[in-house]
């Protein structure tokens, strides 16, 4: 039975670890931040015991374990239902949980999820910080990428500074794709921090609304 396992792991890509046997890796691929993601695992207890899993590892607080058998009996399958949650992140996300016991006979049987958190309409920095080039003042300026994920076209307006500091402009890149914001920071400033926040609106109705940050520093 176990020769058989191994064999099946090989061809299928799961894993035959110590006493337990399943898939041990899951990509839930491209998806939006908010929601939280859900993968139930599937594990075969291959011994001949009853195998008691009294050690949980965690690697990120993201990452839940909903449900995990506390027992598995010899030859049964248990499943462990894991959830990631992704609000507030971006790009790859891969996180991990480790079962086992405290018993030295039982190596831990590592599960492992990830995903490519992508908002759907995404500024490229969120967040600029403009230099000085003078004491109290700065004729600094950037560039943010702003890049629509969708397959279906989204149209960008409405370019709003909440600082008079700060001002931008939209420019088009691929009409409904693609577009470039202009970030330019006025002087004169003080010699305190100077932050200041670019709205745009969008006709997403699940994302009216795109921001980047922009951060002046405090003279030194």
């Amino acid at each position: 039975m176990r020769e058989f396992l191994f064999k099946l792991a090989l061809l299928t890509g799961t894993a035959l670890f110590g006493s337990l046997y399943g898939e041990q890796i899951y990509d839930f691929g491209k998806a939006p931040p908010g929601d939280p993601l859900t993968h139930i695992f599937s594990i075969t207890n291959t011994t001949q015991r009853s195998l008691k899993l009294d050690s949980l590892v965690i690697s990120c607080s993201c990452l839940v374990v909903e449900n995990s058998p506390k027992i598995i009996e010899a030859g049964q399958a248990g499943k462990v239902s894991i959830r990631l949650y992704t609000a507030g992140a971006r790009g790859k996300l891969q996180e991990t949980v480790k079962l086992g016991r405290t018993a030295a006979d039982f190596p831990d049987f590592t599960l492992s999820v990830s995903a490519l958190i992508q908002a759907p309409i995404e500024a490229t920095p969120d967040y600029v910080r403009l230099e000085r080039t003078s004491v109290g003042g700065t004729n600094a300026f950037t560039f943010v990428d702003i890049t629509n994920h969708l397959g279906i076209e989204v149209m960008l307006s409405q370019v709003v500074s909440d600082s008079e500091r700060f001002i931008a402009r939209l420019e088009t890149v691929k009409s409904g794709r693609s577009y470039r914001l202009r970030i330019e920071a006025i002087s004169p400033f003080n010699s305190g921090n100077t932050f200041g926040q670019i709205s745009v609106a969008t006709s997403l109705k699940s994302q009216p609304k795109l921001e980047v940050g922009v951060f002046v520093p405090a003279v030194k």
